[in-house]
């Protein structure tokens, strides 16, 4: 079992000393539905707390936060949603901690660095397949360059854009831990790979999704790019436009994760 990287050690033990099932610090006041939506803004969470359709119905509590769990409709159809940590341990956690309730089938989004500086912000992607560059998945899988999303998944994400003729792109995605090590020659090489994007979650959260047998999908819209001559922020869209586009995306993966 012994490597060189102890990423590559891996364990395909199915229990563990710590169980997400063990429900410490889960609080809830009804049944979660199946269904659920995360998404990596507080802003977002905040205002949609205050619709008369949505009911909080428990919440995570940890050392430094209290995350609520909050619980609407969609055509009719029960989801929960919640607001997802960012980087890819934390959102394991998080995700780990809503399948043990119940929930099975999940779609997360959130913004994304582009490599291809011709994607405008706002675009919306689907990632297909994500390199793994980030250490958690390697816990859940054994190890492997690149996973791929369950196609069921992208085809039910691929047939709720296209009925609202959204436009949208599938691509490779750079799944990374270090936000502050995407250098030139790394961007060169994910490049070269056929990566259009780069997050800090999606390869993980894949990697439990297929361990725990669970659906799981995602959705990134383009945010600040890594493919010009030096880093775009993109502030400009950023303050005008982002909020729109974020709300427009929920009721998007609201609708795709009722009807998964």
């Amino acid at each position: 079992m012994e490597q060189i990287c102890p990423l590559h050690e891996y364990d395909n033990t199915r229990e563990a000393y710590i169980e997400p099932s063990m429900g410490r610090n889960i609080y809830l006041e009804e049944t979660i539905p199946s269904s659920a939506v995360f998404t990596f803004s507080g802003k977002l969470i905040e205002q949609l707390s205050k619709l008369e359709s949505v009911k909080k119905i428990g919440y995570i509590e940890t050392q430094i936060e209290k995350s609520d769990i909050f619980k609407s409709e969609y055509a009719g159809k029960p989801f929960a949603f919640s607001q997802m940590p960012v980087g890819a341990a934390a959102a394991a956690i998080k995700l780990e901690r809503l399948i043990a309730l119940g929930v099975n089938k999940i779609i997360v989004f959130g913004s994304a660095g582009v490599l291809n500086h011709e994607i405008s912000a706002g675009n919306i992607l689907i990632p297909v397949s994500a390199v793994r560059d980030e250490g958690t998945s390697y816990h859940y899988l054994p190890p492997s360059r690149e996973i791929e999303m369950n196609q069921e998944v992208v085809n039910s994400i691929v047939e709720i854009l296209e009925k609202h003729h959204i436009h949208y792109k599938k691509c490779k995605t750079w799944t990374t831990d270090a936000i502050f090590r995407e250098t030139e020659k790394k961007v060169a090489k994910r490049k070269s790979e056929g990566c259009l994007t780069v997050d800090m979650e999606c390869s993980a959260l894949l990697a439990i999704s297929e361990f725990r047998k669970i659906k799981y999908g995602q959705l990134l819209y383009a945010q600040d790019s890594l493919g010009s001559i030096k880093w775009d922020p993109r502030d400009n869209w950023v303050m005008m436009e982002s909020h729109l586009a974020i709300e427009k995306m929920f009721f998007l993966a609201a609708e795709i994760a009722t009807n998964l």
